[in-house]
């Protein structure tokens, strides 16, 4: 579990917050064989591989970037995306699937850790009031724009946090690499640009 139940404070806390969540989902690939990076897992009912799953959580991570720059220009946000709402995230997260299917991992992970920094970048430039002030925007139903990215992009990061380590606990790394099939159409790399993966 990587969600906490105490809410950040000010943008310290949420920045060393957002830190250790990042950090904690994007390790679980230390302890894996390069060459098996690519490689499908045989138990995943949803994002089949990292890949996948560092494709969605760049997807939101994106979309955090975006409502924190949109949030200092604008007094009116749209959460999470133009034409969707928080109840049809999945369909936002098959897109950010989607555009990773011809991918392969290295290129994936290249593309998110640019982009984590750049939300960094925002969250810095970001005043706590627009974080953290539950009447700044009118419309989100008395909650703040730290409230939103707590409850559903770390929840997204805590979902697959949860599939990946809930079936690889306790495992030896004889045993993971047991876990991993061989995955297909690999081999076409994406442009190493954040445009190929913004919804």
């Amino acid at each position: 579990m990587l969600k906490k139940k105490k809410f950040a404070k000010n943008k310290q806390e949420f920045i060393e917050e957002f830190k250790t969540i990042y950090h904690s989902i994007t390790s679980l690939t230390n302890n894996i064989k390069p060459e098996k990076l690519n490689y499908s897992f045989d138990f995943a009912s949803e994002a089949s591989n990292f890949r996948d799953i560092f494709a969605i959580i760049n997807g939101w991570i994106v979309l955090t970037t975006k409502w924190l720059i949109d949030g200092v220009k604008e007094d009116t946000l749209v959460l999470p995306l133009k034409g969707y709402t928080f109840k049809n995230k999945d369909v936002l997260a098959m897109k950010f699937w989607q555009s990773a299917q011809k991918a392969k991992f290295t290129i994936v992970q290249e593309i998110l850790a640019t982009n984590y920094q750049k939300c960094l970048e925002a969250i810095e430039l970001t005043p706590d009031k627009l974080l953290f002030n539950k009447k700044y925007f009118w419309h989100l139903k008395n909650k703040s724009l730290y409230f939103y990215i707590n409850k559903h992009v770390y929840g997204i990061f805590d979902h697959y946090f949860n599939i990946v380590t809930k079936k690889i606990k306790n495992l030896t790394l004889d045993q993971i690499d047991e876990l991993l099939i061989k995955q297909v159409n690999i081999e076409i790399e994406i442009p190493n640009t954040s445009d190929e993966m913004k919804p």
